[in-house]
């Protein structure tokens, strides 16, 4: 044939009347080499050997003989539909119950998989990830050898030294890895399946006092830090859209800062910020005469380094490895809490699928809230700065 053969996956559902006569509720088969015309053709045939033929001999037919039969009847039914050759069903090869995966092998098929369809980004962070799965766990090993327990013991072994945040989407690429394996049927389940287990991730998000923000403040004499950190409590901003904000994204004469940060499809994240008073000084005393650049100037750093080094001069001074600059976070949204959970989602900037939040958040009439929300912010709370 000239046309390109495709791979298909027909899901049939076990009718009620018949459960009881069969081992599973559903089957599933690929229906390779079955062309897009060809496709309901071939479903039909398959209902009717189901239905006709398979229940015939109950006690013949148990889960794993009849997926060998109904894949034995879809060759017979392509090789009259395409003449193809075909094996007999006595020499079908299934999935070898000695093959070895190895958890190197297993990551790459996962990462080999999703490479199309995720950003050069996540990519990056699927890096990373992976080297925490190699440093705990022996990249030769048996897949099939890694139990919950083990699993468990990662889990622990990573919460000692990474925020919560970064343990779950550590976690998460291991249960991705797995779950992968799995639907291919290389292992029998997901062992790092949080739900399978006792979870040590949700424990209330780490944030700053007030005495470690005026800390913080107090003992650099970096300015950038100072207004990296000033931007984080005062604006809620990631220090992604901090590494990107330009001098002319600052307004003075409309007491705004617009942060424009692309994202994986040429997008763009634009949110905009009143300027909090704190925040005014600072500001003036970094931008100078400058017209135009960006904000943050280290040419000696790669984007990268900004938010590891940021976080090392954060956790030397708190002495506190799970907080982090994204902690600030935290930080603006207890300060708001006071205040409608609409407006404070649009403040930090999450995803809003409503078109009228999304309408609401372009809204001029509403920018007088933002600015009173902003302004509310006080970390001098009860809370006197030493000199």
């Amino acid at each position: 044939m000239k046309n390109k053969k495709k791979v298909k996956v027909y899901r049939k559902a076990i009718k009620k009347d018949l459960l009881n006569h069969f081992d599973c509720v559903e089957f599933k088969i690929s229906l390779n080499f079955v062309e897009d015309k060809h496709l309901d053709l071939a479903k039909r045939f398959l209902n009717v050997v189901v239905e006709d033929k398979i229940f015939l001999n109950k006690d013949k037919f148990d889960k794993y003989n009849s997926k060998k039969f109904l894949e034995s009847e879809l060759n017979n039914f392509i090789f009259s539909l395409y003449g193809l050759k075909i094996t007999p069903i006595e020499e079908m090869k299934f999935k070898k119950k000695n093959e070895i995966i190895t958890l190197k092998k297993a990551v790459n098929l996962y990462t080999d998989k999703q490479k199309d369809r995720i950003s050069k980004g996540t990519l990056k962070n699927y890096d990373n990830r992976k080297k925490h799965l190699f440093n705990f766990f022996d990249i030769n090993q048996n897949v099939e050898e890694i139990g919950a327990i083990q699993a468990e013991q990662y889990q622990t072994h990573l919460s000692k030294t990474l925020s919560n945040n970064v343990v779950n989407n550590v976690m998460s690429f291991a249960s991705g890895v797995f779950k992968h394996l799995l639907n291919r049927e290389l292992v029998q389940k997901n062992v790092f399946n949080l739900i399978e287990y006792k979870q040590t991730t949700d424990a209330e998000k780490e944030i700053f006092t007030n005495e470690e923000i005026f800390k913080l403040l107090n003992s650099t004499n970096d300015i950038d830090y100072e207004l990296m950190i000033s931007l984080g409590i005062y604006s809620g901003f990631r220090i992604g859209e901090i590494q990107e904000l330009k001098i002319e994204n600052i307004k003075f004469d409309t007491n705004e800062i617009r942060s424009e940060l692309k994202d994986t499809t040429t997008k763009k994240h634009t949110r905009t910020i009143p300027i909090h008073p704190n925040l005014i000084q600072i500001l003036k005393q970094k931008i100078g005469n400058q017209k135009n650049g960006l904000l943050i100037n280290k040419p000696k750093l790669k984007k990268s380094s900004f938010q590891n080094n940021i976080n090392k001069y954060i956790q030397n001074i708190v002495n506190n490895k799970k907080k982090t600059f994204h902690s600030f976070r935290s930080n603006f949204a207890k300060e708001l809490e006071d205040y409608n959970l609409k407006d404070i989602k649009i403040l930090l900037g999450h995803k809003q699928r409503d078109i009228t939040i999304k309408s609401y958040l372009k809204s001029n009439t509403n920018w007088n809230k933002k600015v009173e929300m902003v302004n509310s912010i006080d970390y001098s709370l009860n809370y006197e700065k030493v000199a």
